[in-house]
């Protein structure tokens, strides 16, 4: 049997989250996939909410997205949250990487590191051989992170990592974006899929997301942080991402991640 599992999924547990842990449910559904990770912004919370009202029909991987000095990791399989075992931020907001690792480590979890080349690039140069794999594909790499997905294919290559594919979903619209594919021969229990999550061979899909979403999660972010500026800012993104997505993404003679594509890992990196 194939398996689809979308890996990257933020639920209105997250500040720029518009979706509750069942409607991300619904919509994996109708788009066909077997499983989801709901990896909310520095919160396990949503994990939780996911794996308390998990259905019968579709595998709940909990993880969470922490922000790093060395850029976004996501993490799976553990049982409480950063906060809950004591690591602080940074007055900049970020959690120190190894502090992080550490813990990861110690709860028997797995990193991945998330779109390594959205501007700003990620600080991978000497934090590799702490990870487990790379994001290989992220929905939201459109526009000036429009090459990100190919680079990050080829560090997976170069580094010699196993990989993951997801959509980053805020939006309904969203899930389903990009998911891993795995062949087994019966859907896996949470254990044996934490190991399939590390096997360096296989396939997965991917799909660009309509850049004008990413403009209407930030407008719901600062609203909700009352920044009148930025939610200011965040209307003109919901504009441009308007013309943009007419303009650059609707032919899909032109633009087959409109569509979505299923590759290799293992293929040479296109866009």
């Amino acid at each position: 049997m194939q398996l689809k599992i979308d890996f990257h999924i933020h639920s209105s547990h997250s500040g720029d989250g518009l979706m509750s842990v069942g409607t991300i449910f619904e919509c994996a559904r109708r788009r066909g996939l077997s499983g989801v990770a709901v990896c909310d912004h520095n919160s396990l919370d949503g994990a939780q909410d996911a794996l308390d009202h998990a259905p019968g029909d579709l595998l709940v991987v909990p993880g969470a997205e922490y922000s790093t000095e060395r850029g976004h990791i996501l993490t799976y399989f553990i049982s409480r949250s950063a906060q809950a075992a004591g690591l602080k931020r940074h007055d900049n907001g970020l959690y120190d990487f190894d502090e992080l690792a550490d813990f990861v480590r110690d709860e028997g979890g797995l990193l991945f590191i998330a779109h390594p080349f959205r501007n700003p690039p990620a600080r991978l140069d000497d934090a590799l051989d702490r990870l487990d794999g790379v994001e290989v594909f992220n929905s939201r790499n459109v526009r000036k992170n429009s090459g990100a997905n190919a680079r990050a294919r080829q560090l997976r290559g170069e580094s010699g990592l196993s990989f993951l594919a997801g959509s980053d979903a805020h939006t309904t619209r969203e899930v389903g974006g990009a998911y891993r594919i795995f062949e087994c021969g019966q859907t896996p229990d949470l254990p044996a899929l934490k190991a399939m999550m590390l096997e360096k061979n296989g396939q997965y899909f991917g799909r660009l997301s309509p850049y004008t979403v990413q403009g209407v999660s930030s407008f719901v972010r600062h609203m909700r942080d009352r920044s009148a500026r930025k939610t200011a800012k965040s209307l003109l993104k919901i504009g441009y991402g308007a013309f943009y997505d007419a303009a650059f993404r609707c032919n899909i003679k032109n633009a087959p991640q409109v569509s979505g594509t299923i590759y290799d890992v293992n293929d040479e990196p296109g866009r």
